[in-house]
């Protein structure tokens, strides 16, 4: 590393005070060991913070109650952050999910609202001080709780109010401001209503409030349209930023307008934030896109953000809720290594679906993961250093003038060569306060190893030397947990193992990197537990590094047996003291209920947990749902959302944040048939590889045989890491050209080694090639030639193997690390059936064979993540591009048959057709993008009719008779044999058909070549 400036060891020293006392007191004194995890004098710690809120940046504690803040501020400060966000203060129309938050009764801070009280807030904004922390306060004043009986008395007359109603047109100004937003609009023009407004501002500022958040900002008119509101509300001298999504209007109009709010406050760039972590959740370092900096507004009048509360908690609208936590951080690395402009960073909630985000719920501390803290602790020290960016390699570059660089890799990690954009960076070796790997810098490139989050940080850092741990605070543990401890750039590392309260060390020693302990073998159950990380610096051996984690062991909790299917709650987290079970079930004419609202009084069965078991009405219901609820207005899932889905034979347990499986009911037969034999896998009967122009026409790249996927005879090679270019290949047996296969060529009809290369087209970096052959098949194009020896007399089904077709497509894997699966009315809607793409094809695939009635009808959905937030059934065009907006699929089992198979695969490499096909298709918007593309997957899917064979009983049979001695009732050994009938073609609307062969080369070639072929055309064509 570089020479370590004076600065940084100062601040280092006036750290190490803090330590050194604290852990005198833990190791010498065994008093009040619990206050290892405070410092002795917090004003003295020096953790590099910014004064100007717009220079530093921003933790949204998200729902967070103020004493949960209070406890963490310590934390929030080593992780670099100078602000903390709080959700709304006002007083709500309810409680619960979050967004009753944003619905409040009055312009005041409420006395005892979900958050805390009034005093809390304001201790708060105390002891915040104290460590150098600003705090900013979420503000909704476009509008208020839509039911005007119960608002604040002063603002209930009609003048106050607008009466255009709904927005329906976001290219109309005047009904982006004047009209409803859910609520009914404020006219924040009227001169009384600002008042009110800037009064409660004032009593914020009073209580020690440093900063607003003004919800909806986009939707309150500026002082060129009539109205002085911001004018007023943002002369208090707090800092200010406003919530402006997309446009202020959409067109040119919308510039001029977004500048004017920038006159008086600070606005968000979110189509510029969105973006960065979209194409990091496609695997791509994001080009440097079009964001408001770029249309002359000033980079320190902008807050941008890995993601947003909006972002994640409206996952079905937006969807970042289904990215990592690491594709987040990638694009917050991003953003917060800008210059200028302010970085927002959510603490991200434990539960997804939106109405199990719960107001008051402490979301998770992912924010003291060294790769975020390395970003903020740069963000603060590059404060009046210009920027630079670029994209070398698939990794993005933020470069500062005379400083450092984040470097952010589109996926993965590993080995990087990239630019050093503008010579900003100074040559010399630097350490990645990250991973403490060396990097060394010249004055055109930056070389060294990014570590496994993917995020690097070079610069003069006194950050560097650091320990840490893998577990992060919060971290819930039973009995015993596992922790992996980390040091870097730093000697003589110890930890020490301590419970709140008690004059006592559990555990204490040395370690080094990467070793791991485990805590918790003595310590009492429900125990605050603090692991205290030390060690000294290489850089400054005489001072010390420091860190502390509160983790938690819970109490000994046994979920509750059931005795037949039903639910158990553990009400822990909402903490209701009445709780209810409401059921019902809508598929049939009627509607079953297990009683009216608000259901039935669940059995309390100790430690929090409720239970109840469904009744027999529900016994032959399909699609049963089930809302928990406290019958006072709070209930799980939210108001005027669909229940959680279970089969009647289900015991299923809602653990606070999720449905989680427990099991079934179903009744364990005594003599239980025998597990049938595995089927045999079909060996491959080919010996084939591809050879081509992508590896110099040498070292056959074998083929796999798939030995599933609708039907047989399909082999398979996938090839990555190809640069964009034009390739040619062959597929041959034997590693030999004697039989070999290409493009179809009339004149040479029969000969294969004749034929012409097959070709393939790589457009970007990332793609890859996968290339097909049936030996199943024959080739359309030799079909339909007349003159082909197919068509002749002479042809027989042995010549069927000179006319293997070849197929191929390219597209880019999806690197989201999500899991598909199917649920439908065959199993109850109940827990996914997993979908695997065993090949790397883009194709994910299931078999399901149980749960199928002869005659029935059946309806089913992909999904992702078990959740609704995205899936996938049959393209609505008048829903185009809101996957859980789409309607089910649907098939029926013959009547005549003795059972059934379905097979389902959702192609994601594919768009689907019939979006392709409709012209009024988003796929057809200058907006569309590939990343859009997942929005269009298609699912392929076909039901295959079984019938047992008819036996003559004239015949003699093959098998021995039975013994004499052996039961009539015992199990065979050997499962029955089935046939199966042809399998028919999926849906007509996903698989053109040739014959009435179905194969899934029909699907590989006509959707995987001509259709991706025109997905790919139409690509180039939106990208010219």
């Amino acid at each position: 590393m570089k020479k370590q400036t004076n600065p940084a060891k100062s601040r280092y020293g006036k750290r190490s005070v803090s330590v050194i006392l604290t852990a005198a007191l833990a190791v010498t004194a065994f008093a009040g060991l619990g206050a290892v995890s405070v410092p002795v004098n917090a004003a003295s710690a020096d953790y590099g913070l910014v004064e100007n809120i717009q220079d530093g940046v921003i933790l949204h504690c998200y729902d967070w109650k103020y004493t949960d803040i209070i406890d963490s501020l310590e934390d929030i400060a080593k992780a670099g952050f100078s602000s903390i966000q709080t959700s709304p203060v006002q007083p709500s129309v309810s409680t619960g999910p979050w967004y009753w938050l944003y619905q409040p009764l009055s312009f005041s801070v409420a006395e005892n609202g979900d958050l805390g009280t009034a005093e809390e807030l304001k201790e708060l904004c105390e002891r915040a001080e104290q460590y150098g922390i600003k705090v900013i306060v979420d503000v909704v004043a476009n509008h208020l709780a839509d039911n005007h009986e119960n608002i604040q008395e002063d603002l209930k007359d009609d003048k106050y109010w607008h009466d255009l109603g709904f927005i329906t047109d976001y290219n109309d100004r005047h009904q982006i401001t004047d009209g409803d937003l859910g609520m009914k609009d404020l006219a924040t023009e009227n001169e009384y209503v600002q008042q009110v407004v800037v009064n409660y501002v004032n009593e914020l500022k009073e209580m020690g409030v440093d900063g607003i958040r003004w919800d909806a900002a986009k939707h309150i008119s500026l002082p060129s349209e009539g109205s002085a509101f911001w004018q007023k509300v943002t002369a208090s001298g707090l800092y200010n930023y406003g919530e402006v999504l997309d446009n202020p209007v959409n067109g040119e109009d919308g510039t001029v307008l977004m500048k004017e709010y920038a006159d008086y406050l600070s606005v968000t760039d979110n189509n510029y934030s969105d973006n960065l972590t979209r194409a990091f959740y496609t695997g791509k370092a994001p080009k440097n896109t079009d964001n408001w900096a770029a249309r002359g507004i000033a980079a320190d009048k902008l807050v941008y953000w890995g993601e947003s509360h909006d972002t994640y908690s409206n996952g079905e609208n937006q969807g970042s809720n289904g990215y990592s936590q690491n594709v987040v951080d990638r694009g917050y690395a991003v953003a917060a290594a800008r210059e200028g402009a302010a970085a927002l960073y959510l603490s991200r909630p434990y539960a997804t679906a939106k109405d199990s985000i719960r107001i008051g719920v402490k979301g998770t501390m992912h924010f003291t993961a060294p790769e975020v803290s390395a970003v903020n602790h740069f963000h603060n020290a590059m404060v009046g250093k210009k920027d630079a960016y670029g994209v070398t390699d698939n990794c993005a570059v933020v470069t500062r003038e005379n400083g450092g660089a984040v470097l952010v890799c589109g996926k993965d990690s590993g080995n990087v060569s990239v630019e050093n954009v503008k010579g900003y960076v100074p040559a010399g070796t630097y350490y990645d306060e990250v991973s403490g790997n060396k990097f060394l810098v010249t004055e055109t490139s930056i070389t060294g190893v990014v570590g496994e989050t993917g995020i690097a940080v070079i610069y003069d850092s006194p950050y560097v030397s650091k320990v840490y741990a893998d577990k992060l605070s919060d971290t819930e543990f039973k009995d015993t947990m596992n922790v992996t401890l980390s040091v870097i750039k730093a000697s003589d590392a110890k930890y020490t193992v301590t419970v709140d309260g008690e004059n006592r060390i559990y555990d204490s020693g040395s370690f080094s990197n990467g070793d791991v302990i485990t805590i918790g073998a003595e310590i009492p159950e429900d125990s605050k537990v603090y692991l205290t990380l030390t060690a000294a610096p290489e850089s400054d051996p005489d001072s010390q590094v420091t860190m502390t984690y509160t983790y938690r062991k819970l109490p000994e909790r046994k979920v509750p047996t059931l005795n037949a299917g039903g639910v158990v709650l553990d009400n822990s987290k909402a903490g209701w003291t009445t709780v209810n079970v409401y059921v019902y079930d809508e598929s049939g004419s009627t509607t079953i209920t297990n009683s009216t609202w608000p259901g039935v009084a669940m059995t309390d069965c100790g430690d929090n947990y409720y239970s109840y078991e469904l009744p027999e009405q529900f016994a032959e219901c399909s699609h049963i749902m089930v809302i928990f609820n406290n019958g006072a207005g709070d209930q799980i899932p939210g108001a005027m959302q669909d229940g959680l889905t279970m089969a009647y034979t289900d015991q299923k347990l809602y653990d606070g944040t999720k449905w989680v499986d427990l099991g079934s009911s179903k009744p364990v037969d005594p003599k239980p048939e025998p597990e049938p034999e595995p089927e045999p896998v079909p060996e491959a009967k080919y010996n084939l590889s591809v050879m081509g122009s992508f590896n110099n026409w040498s070292e056959d790249i074998p083929m796999q045989y798939m030995d599933d996927y609708f039907v047989s005879g399909n082999y398979v090679a996938t090839i990555d890491g190809l640069e964009p270019g034009d390739y040619e290949f062959k597929v041959r047996a034997d590693r030999s050209w004697d039989l070999s296969w290409g493009e179809y060529e009339p004149e040479y009809d029969r000969t294969q080694n004749s034929q012409t290369n097959c070709k393939a087209t790589i457009t970007q970096k990332g793609q890859r090639l996968v290339i097909i052959i049936n030996t199943e098949m024959v080739s359309d194009d030799a079909k339909n030639n007349p003159d082909s020896l197919v068509n002749s007399d002479e042809y027989t089904s042995d010549d069927a193997i000179d006319y293997f077709p070849v197929s191929s497509y390219v597209f880019i894997p999806d690197a989201s690390g999500r899991k598909y699966g199917v649920v439908g009315s065959f199993n109850g809607w109940g827990n996914d059936i997993e979908l695997t793409d065993k090949f790397g094809i883009g194709m994910y695939y299931a078999a399901i064979k149980d749960g199928l009635k002869p005659g029935e009808t059946y309806e089913f959905k992909v999904r992702a993540d078990g959740a609704w937030d995205m899936s996938w059934g049959k393209y609505e065009k008048d829903y185009d591009r809101t996957q859980n907006s789409q309607i089910n699929c649907s098939f029926t089992v013959a009547a005549d048959a003795d059972s059934a198979e379905l097979d389902v695969a959702l192609c994601t490499f594919l768009m689907d057709p019939e979006a392709f096909l409709n012209m009024d298709s988003i796929v057809y918007s200058p907006d569309f993008t590939n990343d859009d593309l997942v929005e269009l997957w298609p699912v392929l899917y076909t039901v295959v009719n079984k019938y047992d064979p008819v036996v003559d009983p004239s015949q003699p049979s093959d098998e021995p008779s039975q013994s004499s001695d052996q039961p009539s009732d015992q199990p065979s050994d050997q499962p029955s044999q089935t046939s199966e009938t042809s399998k028919p073609i999926p849906d007509p609307g996903y698989v053109p058909t040739a014959d009435s062969t179905p194969t899934l080369v029909i699907v590989m070639i006509v959707i995987g070549s001509a259709a991706a072929a025109y997905v790919l055309i139409s690509r180039k064509k939106r990208e010219r």
